[in-house]
């Protein structure tokens, strides 16, 4: 994957227009200088603030507070929605004014769908910084584009500092009144390969004296903030408050000290990223708008798992930022609030690049051994292992490595593509068990009605269960429906196996059982087997292997 970046560098604002520079350079190495300009468009401006923000702004959620103790008006809501729309289509139909078009078109030429790109917006006009540049749909095309907010004018950044034994967070909870930050906490605490260190509620002079003291990757705040004119201020505890000008020289201090990475999940901080970057501070994350406390705590969970999971900076705030769309139904623009602000001249780092050491032991301290010497304690190595495996003297090692890995592995969730549907114990008391085939065919008919590829039945039914039969029965004949059965025991005439429903072919049945390794964990899952065609069960799939089948075709 090619890294490329392209900086647009708007000189002027909406109500006069811009004058528009692109850059663009591959791994560093500059390519491409052009102009262009976006003609003048106060109505966009105008309808940025009075309509769009008011209509944010009137929803009942507009700090981070606890959605639990909110009562949602859906009618702003959708209003504020509709707002949002109109706001794109106008941003879309200004980025497609004809004086523009050069600049738009050449970015598409020369950048591919599989490329990792970074699209810096070089402006210090607060309405252009405010702009959702995130839905200009240039981005649908290219996956792993995202985009960044940075100033026009910039301090050449400091070099950058060797990765360390562990990444080094200085977090501060500040004034939580009416907020939840101890999940926020919990998450940071849960990281790989980290040092944390927590400041709760605290006094100005700890703050400053933590971030003298001590080299810190990344710096993170978490409570109430908000900007006033073009300076954001954080509160710290419950009686004190601070601008990022009460902490210039200790600021000055992380970055010289290798502070790569600050994260604000708090309200309006634009402000903040302003002042934060002219301290040169490389890579920044904030909320453009007020920020509701659940939107805060899913975006911190997505954007952290994904980047400390692997994925590079600008993809995790991508992928973390869209994942948000879920929760729009009862806070809109959800999507639209976390914003990257970027030194032009700073690579972000991959997690691997802030806790890797790179130390090498020195040439004195090495001892060199002779190749013939290496290959004769390697051979003996490996017949040694090879002999004690083959009567299964490491099996229970084995097990034991494996699963210490498999814990080390970060949460991956439910893959989007999949919908899990429970049937719950509520269910079970209010219908009953088994669960009536009626129940079941309403639930799959609710379902098919939006086509999916397939419908696996992970439930028996063998026989029928009044009432409702008759239209489950139906249902069967739908090709992308698999029912399942259940393998007998050839050695125990006690479990002869279970029947899939009558009717359903072999192509369409699956079964779900398992089987238990010798130490009683079970760590694996039969995809195929061949069963005798004699047992009640005789199809060679799993309920799960056959649906991964269909999917596929």
């Amino acid at each position: 994957m090619t890294n490329k970046r392209s900086i647009l560098i708007l000189d002027g604002n909406l109500n006069d227009g811009c004058r528009v520079r692109l850059e663009m350079d591959t791994d560093g190495n500059r390519q491409l200088e052009m102009f262009g300009n976006l003609p003048p468009n106060p109505e966009l401006a105008a309808f940025l603030e009075t309509h769009w923000q008011q209509k944010y702004r009137q929803i009942e959620a507009p700090y981070r507070i606890q959605p639990e103790a909110i009562e949602y008006d859906g009618s702003l809501v959708r209003e504020c929605q509709r707002s949002a729309r109109e706001l794109s289509d106008r941003f879309n139909d200004w980025l497609r004014s004809t004086p523009f078009q050069n600049i738009d078109r050449r970015l598409r030429e020369e950048l591919s769908r599989d490329d990792d790109v970074r699209i810096l917006v070089c402006t210090g006009d607060r309405d252009l910084q405010k702009l959702p540049w995130h839905r200009w749909d240039f981005f649908r095309r290219y996956p792993n584009a995202e985009v960044a907010l940075s100033l026009p004018e910039f301090d050449r950044p400091l070099p950058s500092p060797k990765g360390t034994a562990t990444v080094r967070i200085l977090a501060i909870l500040g004034h939580d009144e009416g907020i939840e930050v101890e999940a926020d906490r919990q998450l940071l605490a849960s990281l790989p390969h980290a040092e944390v260190e927590f400041l709760v509620k605290p006094q100005l002079q700890k703050v400053n004296d933590r971030l003298w003291d001590k080299s810190w990757d990344i710096l993170f705040f978490a409570g109430h903030s908000h900007t006033e004119g073009d300076r954001g201020r954080i509160y710290i505890n419950p009686t004190d408050s601070l601008t990022i000008d009460e902490l210039e020289f200790a600021l000055h201090q992380a970055v010289a000290r290798g502070l790569q990475l600050a994260i604000f999940n708090s309200c309006d901080g634009l402000g903040l990223a302003q002042q934060l970057s002219n301290l040169r501070i490389p890579q920044m994350v904030v909320m453009r708008e007020l920020v509701p406390d659940r939107v805060a705590q899913a975006f911190l969970k997505y954007f952290l798992t994904a980047f400390a999971g692997g994925k590079p900076f600008y993809l995790a705030v991508r992928r973390a930022r869209e994942r948000l769309q879920g929760l729009e139904k009862k806070f809109p623009c959800a999507s639209w609030l976390p914003v990257i602000f970027q030194h032009p001249d700073r690579v972000a780092p991959t997690w691997d690049d802030l806790w890797e050491a790179k130390e090498e032991s020195s040439p004195a301290t090495r001892k060199r051994l002779s190749w013939q010497r290496i290959l004769a304690l390697g051979t003996v190595a490996t017949i040694a292992v090879l002999g004690v495996r083959s009567v299964g003297g490491l099996q229970r090692w084995e097990w034991g490595a494996y699963d210490f890995l498999m814990r080390q592995r970060p949460a991956e969730g439910i893959d989007p593509r999949i919908l899990v549907v429970e049937a719950t114990e509520e269910d079970v008391n209010r219908y009953g068990f088994p669960l009536p085939d009626g129940v079941l065919a309403e639930a799959i008919e609710d379902l098919q009605v939006h086509q999916p590829r397939v419908v696996a039945l992970d439930i028996f039914r063998d026989r029928p269960v009044e009432p409702g039969h008759l239209q489950l029965q139906q249902l069967w004949e739908s090709e992308n429906l698999i029912a399942l059965c259940g393998i007998g025991q050839a050695d125990n005439p006690n479990n002869p196996g279970i029947a899939p429903p009558p009717g359903v072919p072999e192509n369409r049945q699956g079964y779900s059982d398992i089987w238990v390794d010798g130490d009683g964990v079970l760590r694996r899952h039969v995809l195929f087997l061949h069963s005798d065609y004699t047992d009640a069960c005789a199809t060679p799939y799993s309920l799960a292997g056959l649906a991964a089948l269909q999917y596929l075709e």
